[in-house]
């Protein structure tokens, strides 16, 4: 269906349209494959054929039905053709350390803010101790009380259907008022698992509120079946399904990527380079910070966007504003005046999103780092105050977070530098460098965006803060699903 499916050859769009039509009219979604990439192969007088012929298709029902169920692609033997090897229990992983996750169905019950506020003025006053107490609350809150969405749903259309099997044999005033208080139970529950589902989807295009949850349901499955990694190639070459050895090899791999090399020299870079932050800049960095910028910083975030270790999404602190906002306002402010808060703001859970259709090594996944709410509203909170001093700190010809700048300025640039190389008849010579760095920020030293931070004149304290949260944040690995031990990056 795609042209990266096949090698050599020519690559018919027309037949892959047709194709991915009978698939969409059938209502089947393509399972994809793990291991090789290729079903089927052909070397006959050094012309290489090699396409994925062979797949694996099945409907949403069961697809819900086996959520763990992946293909494996064999290696060939005796034919063309790759065997498939449809798992349909998948490689389910037994580790329990399943982290909390804030569900915002819970909103929806009358009781909950009750169980929030009240949490909330019981424990000590600080913001990681007050999400603690709501986090073991709602915890008893949804094993008591709320229960399991689809359970529940299920028993009400039971006895929804029951009464309306009473009602056809005689009306009765009774019964058709259980029938009303069914029915608005049996409408809440659903509404509720639209909630469930469009928080675990991620979707962000499609509008909630709509009955959209066998979609939501369907693209939560999709994405989640796309994430989860099964077999990984260890850099001695040998393939691994086992979940014990990939998870070591990934705590072993991002260990390594994320501390520092020795080996470089420290070369003074700053040369020439005057402040760029004048007075009004560092004034404006360092003012009290106000509830109001905190509160801004909270709205611009989108509800539903995956939620650090805490657990909780910036929904829960837009809806529970009037109770926790005071307390994530105090953090931040403080924060700013002492230039470090509380180590568990730092923690940050890493997850590895695929780069690639089909990844089989970890340098095919882009690890992406979730942070906890507070920490990204101190975040934004500098972003914002530093926003409108940026045309003195970005230079000319680069276009990262300006206004009105875009990458397509650089290609021109690049062209007219390129031109230049050419047609320079000056007799000196010309040199361009193309510059690629792999994991470019991850690679940079601390020293390095320190001395950075100075030369351009940022205020101390605003460093200092910065550097506490670099120097200070842990990382763990979330592994489908379960999150691996902790380390300190370097």
């Amino acid at each position: 269906m795609l042209s990266t499916e096949c090698c050599g050859g020519r690559f018919s769009m027309a037949r892959a349209s047709q194709f991915l039509e009978v698939l969409n009219d059938c209502n089947l979604l393509d399972m994809g494959a793990k291991g090789l990439r290729f079903t089927w192969y052909r070397n006959q007088r050094g012309v290489v054929l090699a396409k994925r012929l062979d797949r694996v298709v099945c409907n949403v029902a069961w697809q819900a039905m086996f959520p763990e169920a992946y293909v494996e692609n064999l290696c060939r033997v005796y034919s063309d053709h790759c065997p498939l090897l449809l798992r349909r229990d998948g490689s389910r992983d037994k580790s329990s350390d399943r982290p909390f996750r804030f569900q915002a169905a819970w909103a929806t019950h009358k009781d909950f803010e009750r169980i929030v506020r009240e949490a909330w003025c019981r424990s000590t006053p600080t913001l990681a101790n007050g999400l603690q107490a709501v986090r073991v609350d709602a915890i008893k809150f949804n094993k008591e009380v709320f229960g399991n969405i689809l359970t529940r749903k299920k028993a009400l259309q039971r006895r929804l259907k029951g009464v309306q099997l009473q009602l056809e044999r005689g009306d009765s005033e009774s019964l058709s008022r259980l029938e009303k208080a069914i029915q608005m139970e049996l409408d809440e529950t659903c509404l509720q698992e639209e909630y469930l589902w469009f928080q675990k989807s991620r979707e962000q295009w499609v509008k909630f509120g709509d009955r959209n949850t066998s979609f939501f349901h369907a693209q939560t499955l999709a994405r989640r079946r796309r994430n989860k990694i099964q077999g990984l190639f260890l850099p001695d070459g040998t393939w691994h399904t086992d979940p014990v050895v990939m998870k070591t090899e990934a705590v072993r791999f991002y260990k390594e990527l994320f501390s520092v090399n020795n080996d470089q020299g420290s070369l003074d870079m700053h040369a020439g380079i005057s402040p760029a932050l004048g007075v009004e800049a560092r004034s404006a960095l360092i003012a009290p910070v106000t509830k109001e910028e905190v509160r801004r910083a909270v709205r611009s975030m989108k509800s539903f966007k995956a939620p650090g270790p805490d657990g909780f999404q910036p929904f829960f602190f837009k809806q529970y504003w009037p109770i926790v906002g005071d307390e994530l306002w105090r953090t931040v402010r403080d924060a700013f005046q002492l230039g470090y808060s509380d180590l568990s703001l730092l923690e940050t859970q890493m997850v590895l999103i695929p780069k690639v259709n089909h990844p089989v090594s970890l340098k095919e996944f882009r690890p992406i780092s979730l942070c906890n709410v507070a920490w990204k509203v101190i975040s934004k909170v500098i972003v914002a105050r530093l926003r409108p001093f940026l045309q003195g700190v970005i230079g000319p010809f680069q276009g990262s977070f300006i206004p009105r700048r875009g990458t397509r300025d650089h290609s021109i640039i690049a062209q007219e530098a390129f031109h230049f190389v050419r047609k320079d008849s000056s007799g000196v010579g010309s040199l361009a460098l193309k510059i690629d760095l792999e994991k470019a920020y991850d690679r940079v030293r601390w020293e390095f965006l320190e001395s950075t931070l100075v030369q351009f004149g940022f205020p101390t304290i605003i460093i200092q803060l910065i550097m506490w949260g670099l120097k200070n944040s842990s990382i763990s690995l979330l592994w489908n699903g379960s999150t691996l031990p902790s380390f300190v990056p370097s």
